[in-house]
Formats: structure tokens, C-alpha cells, sequence
């Protein structure tokens, strides 16, 4: 590729908000099996990621070009080219837009998806920092009377502590309650196995309903994990 349209691919880069440094790239010879003989094309990669936006020479012309770019679906697979018919070639500055594009509607949306939470996976992971782990018989055995009220004690600290520390709206209030009234009354009816599942999902329900950032989520979990290890000792 000439560095003239090098050049402009940078710049579309640049324009779309990122840095060339975020990316690897790669000219080689390639072959598409679409009709159009092998021919040089440019590889531009985002780093640590399966991503690529690859531009292709045409054969005929070094002003003329197509594109492939990985697709936002299940494996990041890579598109069909780009303009779409038989030996269809644009000029330099329609594969820049099309560049930039892709970074905002592809890339962006790689990178975001890296960076938000898993709510499952947190949750799960706090509550088995202080949950005990039942074998095969235990998880299918209720709770003993004794057990059932240490529980309650728990359940009721985690309504203070949560209106104390995090201040809910009495809408907001008034949904936390709902889940916690169900966690409680899952205390008498399920076994250890289910009711430990339904801690998480409250946990999971309490964070999207408050809508609380990572630091405010830490926060919620250390409030079960404190009211909840002073009694769940006793289970393990």
C-alpha cells in the first residue's frame, strides 16, 4: 500500500478517537477465495483482540480498494467484502470512513464489553467468599430452626446497613425490600443449594436496581458478607 493511503487510514484512526499504538499492522499477499486473484493487502489489527479491518489493493490499481472487517457476532468473524458485487473497488477515502465506522461500532463496542461488569460472576464470587460449599447430601437439607434465625438476624442487619450506607430513594427502597422479604421467606421453604442461588440473585437485583457503580457494589456485597459470615460459620 502506498503511505499516502497509509496515511489516511491514520488519520481515520486518529479522527475515530483512538491511537495508532492500540494497533498492529501487516502487509502481505491474501487470498479470499471471492474471485479476486491474490493480491496485497493492508492488516490492521487491534491489539489483544480478535479484530481486523483489512483493506485489499485491487489488483489493477493502486488507488482502488476493498474491505473485510471482523463483524460484532458470536467469534468476531470476519465480513464479506466491502463494496459488495463482482471486482467492486472504491477510493481511499470511502475505506476511511468506512474505517471509522467500524472503529466506532466494532471496536468500540469490544472494548466496552471488556470493561463491563460480569454482575453473575461478582456476585457468585462474594457470596462464595463467605458461603459455605455443601457436598452432595447437605445441599439438599433445610435449614434447622436454629439456623433458620440466625439467617433472619442476617437478612434484617442487611436492610440497616443498606438503607444506613447506601441511602436508597423510597422507590428504590421499596424494591430492595420486595427482594429481601423473598430471600427471607426462601429461608423456611428451600434447601441450603437453592436459597444460597436466590442470596445471589438478591445480591445481582439489589446492584442493577440501585444502579451501583463498581466502589458501590464492593460496598453492598462487604455488607452481606458481614452480616451473613457471623452466622453462616455455623453451616459449613
Amino acid at each position: 500500500m502506498l503511505r499516502a493511503h497509509k496515511n489516511r487510514l491514520y488519520e481515520a484512526v486518529k479522527e475515530a478517537g483512538f491511537r495508532a499504538a492500540q494497533f498492529t499492522t501487516e502487509e502481505k499477499t491474501l487470498d479470499f477465495h471471492d474471485g479476486v486473484e491474490p493480491t496485497e493487502c493492508f492488516l490492521l489489527t487491534l491489539k489483544n483482540t480478535p479484530l481486523q479491518f483489512i483493506t485489499r489493493i485491487s489488483p489493477n490499481d493502486y488507488d482502488a480498494f476493498d474491505r473485510m472487517s471482523s463483524l460484532c457476532a458470536p467469534g468476531w468473524p470476519l465480513s464479506v467484502a466491502w463494496p459488495p458485487g463482482d471486482r467492486q473497488f472504491v477510493d481511499i477515502d470511502l475505506i476511511a470512513f468506512q474505517l471509522g465506522q467500524w472503529l466506532q461500532e466494532v471496536a468500540n463496542r469490544y472494548l466496552e464489553e471488556e470493561t463491563v461488569p460480569d454482575f453473575w460472576a461478582e456476585a457468585q464470587a462474594q457470596a462464595e467468599s463467605f458461603l459455605p460449599s455443601y457436598n452432595d447430601p447437605q445441599r439438599e437439607k433445610k435449614f434447622s430452626a436454629q439456623e433458620k434465625k440466625l439467617l433472619e438476624l442476617a437478612i434484617a442487619q442487611v436492610r440497616k446497613e443498606i438503607n444506613r450506607a447506601l441511602k436508597p430513594t423510597a422507590s428504590e427502597l421499596k424494591l430492595i425490600n420486595e427482594r429481601l422479604d423473598y430471600l427471607s421467606h426462601g429461608v423456611g421453604r428451600l434447601n441450603r443449594l437453592d436459597w444460597k442461588n436466590i442470596l445471589v440473585s438478591t445480591m445481582i437485583g439489589i446492584v442493577i436496581n440501585l444502579s451501583l457503580d463498581t466502589t458501590r457494589g464492593a460496598q453492598l456485597y462487604q455488607i452481606f458478607k458481614e452480616a451473613f459470615s457471623m452466622s453462616l460459620h455455623l453451616l459449613k
